[in-house]
């Protein structure tokens, strides 16, 4: 692992992209270089480096957990992949400090924001009521991964949407269905 992090300082962006990628996936040894990673999202003006940071850090999960700042930071950039891809990580670090700032990218009018937005709420299973409008999105994809959200909840919370819930299992996209009933199982 520690050839790969030197290769996170290539003069090629793609083996930078690469390297980071690399870590993302090497659990806890990938995970020694989180502050370097980090540093990589916050400091380079490359966009594909900048979204390969963020998703190791995502893939790191915990481990990562005192990179929320700069993955917050994240929010409010113009590549707006990025910012889908920061929601989806501050979930995935476990950043429950975030939730606030996550719940206000369910409103994107971008997709792949919204997505990241559910995803992110979704791993901290504290979406609860906010996921309710995405599951009326106009696009699949988005009322999906709401729906995924949606069932990681605690069964209890899952209760009281049980009629929205019942309605999902006749949406027009399998993959809404699916979520649907992995939630009632």
């Amino acid at each position: 692992h520690e050839k790969v992090f030197y290769m996170m300082e290539d003069a090629s962006p793609q083996v930078q992209v690469a390297a980071i990628a690399a870590l993302g996936c090497m659990g806890m040894y990938g995970a020694t270089y989180v502050d370097y990673v980090a540093q990589k999202l916050a400091a380079t003006g490359n966009r594909e480096v900048r979204r390969a940071a963020a998703r190791a850090l995502g893939a790191m999960g915990g481990l990562a957990a005192a990179q929320a700042t700069p993955l917050e930071d994240c929010l409010e950039d113009n590549d707006l992949d990025l910012v889908g891809l920061a929601c989806s990580a501050l979930g995935a670090v476990g950043a429950t400090q975030s939730v606030d700032k996550i719940v206000q990218k369910l409103k994107s009018s971008d997709i792949e924001v919204t997505i990241g937005a559910c995803k992110g709420l979704g791993f901290l299973a504290l979406g609860g009521d906010e996921l309710l409008e995405p599951l009326n999105h106009k696009e699949a994809r988005v009322r999906a991964a709401a729906a995924a959200a949606l069932a990681k909840e605690r069964p209890e919370a899952l209760e009281q949407h049980a009629a929205k819930i019942a309605s999902l299992l006749g949406d027009t996209d399998a993959h809404v269905r699916i979520s649907a009933v992995s939630m009632i199982s």
